[in-house]
């Protein structure tokens, strides 16, 4: 372990980092109870969990009445070959909170408009 994620590591220790989460003091962590379920499920489901740094939540959106909120989170994790990815999601997640659906963002920020004319158009 380098010294600079050893450091990153016991900083985030004793500032109250959740530790179940990969790379502690790396990237940005979650600050609510929705993208916390968010950064848990993602982990979960990662090839490597372990190479899992989160970049960036937000913006995050409810539609309307709905009882759901629209996470958004950029990550980075290694796929299948070992290869570093970057990811751009948006995250349906409901009471509990619990993750429903994850689907790519290609809207950048403006993501809450464009996102939902295209599941109103079934892309």
């Amino acid at each position: 372990m380098n010294n600079r994620l050893t450091i990153s590591f016991f900083l985030a220790l004793l500032a109250g980092c959740n530790s179940s989460l990969p790379n502690p003091g790396a990237g940005v962590g979650p600050t609510t109870a929705e993208e916390r379920a968010v950064a848990k499920y993602i982990v979960e489901k990662a090839n490597d969990p372990k190479s899992v740094e989160f970049v960036q939540w937000g913006p995050n959106f409810t539609p309307g009445k709905l009882d759901y909120l629209c996470v958004r989170v950029i990550y980075r994790a290694n796929n299948l070959q070992g290869v570093m990815e970057r990811f751009d999601s948006i995250v349906y997640v409901g009471a509990g909170p619990k993750v429903w659906a994850v689907f790519p963002n290609g809207n950048g920020d403006d993501w809450p408009r464009n996102h939902f004319n295209e599941l109103n158009r079934g892309l």
